[in-house]
């Protein structure tokens, strides 16, 4: 049995695929852009390489290298992080290839969206596939007074689709809502206009789901939105979900 000291002052594998001190390129895939990173070491408990994993680190010294001057500190968000050796890059070049093949993905993902259009049972949000949910028509009596969707009516009709989902998903009859977060108008809707709905489960939890909605017109998103509701019993205390049957 190996002591705590061990495992501090044991040597990292040859096999490895990157070295303590290395200096490598991380793709972040989240973000579209390429981040020079250092190897600090190889996470424990990674026996395959599908699951290797590096922790590493984001200087400033490496942003001014990679970027100019003109990058300040933590542009990035973070200057240390765990990523999969799946992400890493012995050169720039290996990474900006991985970046675009993933661009091409996503246009070509786009295009079958465009194709095929917006009212089927999943579509393509970005990079996440959403289930459709349902449909509502912006008619006069929901307009506010500059010609566009009153927002009010607009909540009502998130949180009826929402609930819809909701229910669905954990195959519950009592959900409520807990939260929504930030919704971010990209589109007006106007009168005659077909909104579509559709939703992405983030996280099954104990007790609640969390998921994302989207709002389409055509192939024009209208926003996106999260949301979490909570499955209780007919007497409005909290339930747990057995998310195995479902």
């Amino acid at each position: 049995m190996k002591s705590l000291l061990d495992f501090f002052t044991q040597k990292e594998p040859e096999n490895y695929k990157y070295k303590k001190g290395q200096i490598v390129y991380f793709y972040d895939s989240k973000y579209d852009n390429i981040k020079p990173m250092k190897i600090n070491h190889r996470m424990s408990g990674c026996d395959s390489d599908d699951w290797e994993y590096y922790h590493c680190s984001c200087t400033d010294e490496l942003l001014r290298n990679q970027c100019g001057d003109k990058i300040g500190k933590n542009v990035f968000g973070y200057s240390v992080c765990e990523i999969s050796q799946k992400d890493l890059f012995s050169t720039k070049e290996e990474a900006e290839e991985a970046k675009k093949a993933k661009n091409d993905i996503s246009t070509k993902e786009d295009k079958t969206r465009k194709a095929i259009g917006m009212n089927i049972n999943y579509a393509y949000f970005g990079n996440t596939y959403a289930s459709y949910v349902g449909a509502r028509l912006c008619m006069r009596k929901d307009l506010g007074l500059n010609g566009n969707l009153y927002g009010g009516n607009l909540l009502s009709w998130i949180d009826e689709i929402a609930a819809i989902f909701a229910r669905k998903e954990t195959k519950e009859k009592y959900v409520v809502t807990y939260k929504f977060g930030e919704i971010t108008f990209k589109h007006p809707i106007k009168e005659g206009d077909l909104v579509d709905f559709y939703c992405h489960t983030i996280e099954r939890r104990t007790s609640s789901l969390k998921f994302n909605i989207y709002a389409s017109i055509g192939n024009e998103t209208v926003f996106t939105t999260e949301a979490i509701f909570v499955v209780v019993d007919e007497n409005g205390n909290k339930k747990s979900v057995n998310w195995e049957n479902k």
